[in-house]
């Protein structure tokens, strides 16, 4: 490639400028800059003045990310670094300034300052450590750079070009862009502008002459009223096919309605067919007419895809150009549910499980629904199907006669030698699952059995390695690896049955998460959050690049596996439970519990939610405290998947120095800014006493009690044993389940889960107060200092903390429910998990008000006059209301928001 010889860019760069920033901190500044950029002083026959890269809309749906853009970075001249508290700790941000300043060096840097602490260091001659410097970025300069500050901008409402103060900003960039003195390049603007004001006049000119002839004309041709309506409408789906495509369909739809004759319909048909060709979802294929579960496999070639319908017991073979049949399999003879398809890596087989209406499959997430007439017997035991592919016909058929509770799932491993039969239980022995792995030139069979039922197979893509999901009668997953050369079995506690393509890691499904394990070191190396309901189905692409997750709440994720970014969040996709695709995913087919096979295109630029966090720990979703003085959230940090206790500064997000701690769902802050936490080992799971910890200097003054394992807390917790294995200072055993700190912060509550309570002086760490509560009600939700609430697992109450008398009654409870105490305890809110919301007066426990918010709620928190309440809710927003009569106040995008505090 050939470069300038004083700058190092690429003679024939394709941008002038490149915009790194932080999508926490800057994504509504980064576009309007980029916009203004483009159209600053800009000749009207140019499309843009310059061309300015930024990744959210120049990137194209790339399972390679980091690759787009170190050729975005090679091939621009300018690096415009939008510098933040967020983007100095955000590791793309610096690594993006780390790849350009090894290439090209700091000459053609332009920092914008956006928000924290920018300053030059006299005394070391470079940039001084404040909270918005990269660390890459400190000793880059050998001079001290000019820098544009917009750290203004938050606060503006209109960030355009008609605002003087971001004119100037923009001009003083872009003449570094174009290499025109700022003042030229404002004159430029200012004659551009007079230029497009004399256009304008000309076309509102041109059009009311046009206005005009459309009145004569329709004078004269009312008759063709509905067809120039129809083309408008046309011509407006083609505009917005990139801003917004499900619009476009709308608008294609319409032009169709408005269009006289259909002969005359040509225009909006085309329109509608390139609207839906650019909307995500393609198309929509009803599969199952029963509106059953839905099981879709496709041919290795992609060009055929085998549509099993549960309840109707049908397997169809659709061409996936028009989805017409081409052939349908079904038997008239047997009342049986059909349950899994499977192509062979050559696509002359098609395999297919049957099982008997009693069994069940992935009873916990996917109940399966009996088909009618399915109370009486045919029969025919469990059996696997293997038909041919061209015709549908039955080559062969592997029954399972012995054991009739079977729901065999078959899968062809990649290189077709072998077919691998789960979700077996071996009837001899309650509780025990089984694998069988036919041999398919022979069909001799190998047995291999897991603690657990109900086995989810995958095959690794060499077929070296055989994965087995299950689940053992307490509903807890793990995973069985088998090494085909050797044909030992491995147990891993890890969740899920998916391994990438290359065999080195496992995707493990932990309901709202998903772990990444590297299988040579045993170790999670990744876990990619932001789910908002239950996975029920995964897929890993051919590649290796993507793992898309469909979840109950009837959604599709697609994550980066190699950066751990959320590329997509699409929906509404029915509640998912089989995805197929070829290659590189451009087109993803997807069953779901409805009867519907979903088509969505997937090669178009990455859009949905995105999930940026710089933090390193998996947050807690309910583990979230602030005050003005300090912040503190309890997580699981990534790298050495243990519980830590992170202090913040609530102004400006910069995180402190850690401590672990076990993973309790209140972090409490004191006032003196010390941290009540239970301690955690670092070595082994060793649950700790109870500490006040000052993060700032790292002191530590224990509370009460002492260590014990994990295992040995719940056998004595629980009874199994005599003597507990340690005692606290009174004799008595004690494990942590919340933490709460009164409204008055003058005390803190400790509880566990066998209903006992202490009660301590935040100032001095004395105890108080103890108290036993009732067995059948120990979940303690919140303290308002002279009383406590908890709950069973049907009712709410409020406990006096003096004798430990029951106040009142608050009525029925759900399974979870979230509660919040105002600042004067006078008001307790009680959120339940249907979005049912109940405000009681603490001096008569009298019911204020209930509203509902229509919602699941994740969290909520009363403002400090006790007026409003927050709630967080899993439909991406977070909603204030008014206290006293329910009335939504105001409504907060937030992608997934969980906890929340004023």
């Amino acid at each position: 490639m050939v470069k300038d010889s004083e700058t190092g860019v690429p003679a024939t760069a394709r941008f002038d400028g490149f915009i790194s920033y932080s999508h926490a901190a800057d994504d509504l500044l980064a576009p309007r800059l980029q916009t203004a950029l483009q159209t600053f002083a800009k000749p009207w026959w140019k499309r843009r003045a310059v061309r300015v890269f930024r990744d959210q809309s120049s990137l194209s749906a790339n399972p390679h990310l980091w690759s787009s853009i170190t050729e975005a970075l090679d091939s621009s001249q300018w690096f415009i670094l939008l510098t933040s508290p967020e983007a100095a700790s955000s590791q793309w941000v610096d690594r993006e300034v780390a790849y350009w300043l090894e290439r090209k060096g700091s000459d053609r840097i332009l920092p914008v300052l956006t928000d924290g602490s920018l300053s030059w260091d006299e005394e070391r001659g470079r940039l001084a450590e404040g909270s918005a410097v990269p660390p890459s970025l400190i000793d880059a300069f050998p001079g001290e750079p000019r820098w544009v500050d917009l750290s203004w901008a938050a606060e503006e409402t209109q960030l355009d070009l008609r605002n003087a103060g971001f004119r100037g900003a923009v001009a003083d960039i872009a003449s570094s862009l174009r290499g025109i003195p700022k003042d030229d390049l404002e004159s430029e603007e200012v004659r551009q502008h007079r230029r497009t004001r004399r256009t304008a006049w000309g076309a509102g000119i041109a059009l009311a002459v046009l206005a005009v002839a459309a009145v004569v004309g329709f004078v004269i041709a009312r008759n063709n009223e509905n067809l120039a309506r129809s083309r408008e409408l046309a011509a407006s789906a083609i505009n917005l096919l990139d801003q917004d495509p499900e619009l476009s369909i709308l608008l294609g739809l319409q032009a169709i309605e408005a269009s006289p004759r259909a002969t005359e319909a040509v225009e909006p048909l085309n329109a509608l067919r390139e609207a839906v060709h650019a909307s995500r979802l393609r198309g929509r294929y009803l599969a199952s007419e029963a509106r059953g579960l839905v099981w879709i496999d496709l041919s290795p070639d992609g060009s055929r895809l085998a549509v099993l319908a549960e309840r109707e017991g049908t397997v169809s073979l659709l061409d996936t150009n028009t989805l017409e049949p081409l052939w349908v399999y079904s038997d008239p003879e047997t009342v049986d549910s059909f349950i899994r398809v499977n192509y062979s890596p050559d696509g002359s087989l098609i395999a297919v499980g049957v099982k008997e209406p009693s069994a069940s499959f992935l009873r916990i997430y996917l109940p399966t629904t009996p088909r009618p007439g399915a109370e009486r017997d045919d029969g025919l035991p469990p059996r696997v199907l293997l038909l041919d592919a061209t015709t549908g016909r039955v080559e062969r058929t592997i029954e399972f006669p012995s054991c009739p509770d079977q729901a065999p799932t078959p899968v062809f491993s990649p290189d077709g030698r072998w077919l691998a039969v789960g979700g077996l239980t071996d009837c001899a022995e309650a509780g025990v699952g089984e694998m069988l792995l036919f041999d398919l030139a022979t069909f001799e069979q190998t047995s291999f059995h897991h603690v657990g039922e109900t086995g989810l197979v995958s095959w690794s893509a060499d077929g070296s390695t055989l994965v087995v999901g299950h689940y053992d009668v307490q509903a807890t997953m793990g995973t069985t690896l088998i090494d085909l050369s050797t044909m030992e079995p491995v147990v891993l506690p890890n969740r899920g049955a998916l391994i990438t393509p290359d065999g080195s890691r496992l995707i493990a499904d932990a309901l709202l998460t998903q772990e990444v394990f590297d299988l040579a070191t045993r170790a999670t190396v990744d876990i990619l959050g932001g789910l908002n309901q239950i996975g029920a189905a995964r897929l890993i692409t051919e590649d290796g690049g993507r793992l898309i997750v469909g979840t109950m709440g009837q959604e599709l994720w697609v994550y980066d596996l190699e950066s751990g970014e959320q590329l997509m969040r699409l929906g509404p996709a029915g509640s998912p439970n089989s995805m197929a695709c070829r290659g590189s995913c451009d087109t993803l087919y997807q069953a779901n519990d409805t009867g519907n096979v979903n088509i969505w295109d997937l090669s178009q630029e990455a859009g949905g939610e995105v999930n940026t966090s710089s933090t390193g720990f998996f947050v807690n979703s309910e583990g979230v405290h602030a005050t003005e003085q300090i912040g503190v959230f309890f997580g699981i940090n990534l790298a050495e998947d243990r519980a830590w206790a992170v202090p913040f500064d609530p102004a400006t997000g910069r995180l402190h120095s850690g401590r672990r701690a076990t993973d309790i769902n209140n972090p409490t802050a004191l006032p003196d800014g010390r941290i009540v936490l239970a301690e955690s080992s670092g070595t082994s799971p060793e649950i700790g006493p109870v500490v006040a910890w000052d993060p700032e200097t790292d002191q530590v003054e224990k509370v009460f009690g002492c260590w014990t394992t994990v295992e040995m807390m719940e056998q004595y917790e629980f009874g199994l044993l005599g003597d507990p294995p340690c005692t606290d200072t009174e004799g008595s055993y004690f494990s942590i389940d919340t933490i709460h700190l009164s409204p008055n912060r003058q005390s803190f509550v400790v509880s566990n889960s066998t209903g006992q309570v202490r009660i301590f002086d935040s100032a001095t760490l004395e105890e108080i107060a103890g108290l036993q509560l009732p067995p059948d009600h120990v979940t303690v939700l919140a303290y308002g200092g002279s009383w406590l609430v908890s709950k069973d697992l049907e009712t709410a109450y409020v406990v006096s903390v003096d004798g430990g008398n029951v106040l009142a009654t608050l009525g029925p409870a759900s399974a979870r429910h979230f509660a919040a105490v105002s600042s004067d305890s006078r008001l307790l809110a009680l959120t339940f998990i249907g979005g049912q919301v109940r405000i009681y007066d603490s001096a008569t426990w009298e019911l204020v008000s209930t509203f509902d918010t229509k919602t699941t709620t994740r969290g909520h928190a009363i403002s400090p006059d006790g007026s409003m309440l927050m709630t967080a809710s899993s439909d991406g927003y977070v909603r204030v209301w008014d206290m006293g009569s329910g009335e939504e106040l105001a409504r907060i995008p937030v992608p997934d928001p969980s906890d929340g505090h004023w």
